[in-house]
């Protein structure tokens, strides 16, 4: 994908519109038809304003969503769908409008697409083209920008009680295990993302990162991977049932609020039964996520029930992610504290056997982490080694304490011996999810 800022919402939505609109119409009317005609003139007004914004103008398929010169849209939304169906029997990827294109050359494009002839497609300004996927990092972020609007998707559809599509769900976990399968350190880099305003979305969207994560170190196999995504990204979407002023609240929860939040595995399962092609199994994971390994947490289970270990995987992700965001009540931990306290809590609140794999999984000092080596540099934490011990990092301030230009920050492979503890990124100025960002 390209770099350049996308266009503005109104504008994508707009060109859409129009886009499907003159496929249909040139679909059921000859040439030079009024419908045709109007239909032309419709994509005329809106092509203007969108190269106008962005040149060249891209329209893509990925793997979970439509984008629209950036704009994400669901493919199985309605003003996606068609494109995307099209796109899909011609085999297109993508195709890049640029500047002088007019809307009969984006009209004879339209055409050629929905048609059932052989002949490729040549033209000036309108070219088909492979989508340019960037590195690991890039194509990390884009699917984790995506996932946070199916999530949302998700979550408004069963506030409103419909039934959310699980399709969706499993397109976005497939597109992590495809990022995790070529470099694991980008997910676990990813999951340092956090939003205060959409704390929910990221906390879930985290917590699946972080699951598969440990799925993948267990070397699980793909059908079981996806079970454990989906169920970790839709762990909390029981909340949705929740009254929002109990979820929203500031502070501690009174005796009978607190109540009504501990329903949310419930419910949460609830939803999950209801969506018909949900992977098996994967509304236990919802239902079990707050089961403590001593007997503990909610809801309440029979003597000697004991949560899949699936669950006991969310389990520990979902406190680490909870751990390391800042919420009204509580401080975040930095990421190595956090580390420390799942690993106290291992046989008590969490299963050893998922503590152990979390430690082995994410490190001691994981992934994102700020640290001082013996040598008096600062730097950033970018990958772990084989034993989830420190193997990788990215040197931000020099032994005189002066922070150096992104060009001078060297990658350095490091042993745990060569780290003399983990730093706050505040005191340096660093933004540990920058530094990683830059990652080949």
């Amino acid at each position: 994908m390209t770099a350049s800022p996308p266009l503005p919402q109104p504008v994508a939505e707009s060109l859409l519109r129009s886009l499907v609109g003159l496929g249909k119409a040139q679909l059921l009317y000859p040439p030079g038809h009024v419908a045709v005609t109007r239909a032309l003139q419709a994509l005329e007004r809106s092509l203007g304003p969108a190269l106008e914004s962005r040149s060249p103008l891209l329209l893509a398929k990925t793997t979970s969503h439509f984008l629209v010169g950036g704009v994400p849209t669901l493919p199985d939304d309605g003003l996606a769908v068609d494109m995307v169906r099209w796109f899909a029997s011609r085999e297109v990827e993508a195709v890049e409008i640029g500047p002088g294109a007019t809307a009969a050359e984006v009209g004879r494009f339209l055409a050629w697409l929905t048609s059932t002839g052989s002949k490729s497609w040549r033209s000036a300004h309108v070219r088909t083209r492979r989508v340019d996927q960037g590195t690991a990092w890039q194509r990390g972020s884009r699917a984790y920008r995506e996932t946070l609007d199916v999530l949302e998707v998700a979550y408004r559809e069963a506030q409103e009680g419909r039934i959310p599509d699980p399709d969706r769900a499993c397109r976005c976990v497939r597109s992590f295990l495809e990022i995790l399968d070529e470099d694991p350190d980008v997910a676990k880099g990813l999951a340092l993302l956090k939003s205060y305003d959409r704390y929910t979305f990221h906390h879930s969207v985290n917590v699946c990162l972080l699951a598969l994560s440990l799925g993948q170190h267990l070397a699980l196999p793909p059908a079981t991977l996806e079970i454990l995504g989906v169920g970790a990204l839709l762990h909390d979407i029981g909340k949705t049932r929740t009254p929002p002023e109990i979820v929203r609240k500031p502070g501690r929860l009174n005796e009978g609020e607190w109540a009504a939040m501990r329903r949310h595995p419930t419910l949460g399962r609830e939803i999950l039964e209801a969506m018909a092609g949900i992977p098996t199994t994967a509304d236990r994971l919802v239902y079990e996520h707050h089961m403590l390994y001593d007997g503990g947490g909610y809801p309440e289970r029979p003597a000697g029930y004991r949560p899949a270990e699936l669950s006991a995987l969310v389990t520990v992700v979902d406190a680490f992610d909870a751990m390391t965001t800042h919420r009204p009540y509580s401080r975040p931990l930095p990421l190595p504290e956090a580390v420390a306290q799942v690993l106290w809590q291992s046989g008590k609140s969490f299963d050893p056997l998922a503590a152990e794999v979390f430690r082995q999984a994410v490190g001691t000092v994981p992934v994102g982490s700020t640290v001082r080596l013996a040598s008096g540099e600062v730097g950033v934490v970018t990958r772990l080694a084989g034993d989830g011990e420190i193997g990788e990092v990215r040197v931000v301030v020099d032994p005189m304490g002066r922070r150096l230009p992104p060009e001078d920050q060297p990658l350095r492979v490091v042993t745990g011996q060569e780290v003399l503890r983990w730093v706050d990124p505040l005191i340096h100025g660093i933004n540990p999810h920058e530094i990683l960002s830059r990652r080949p």
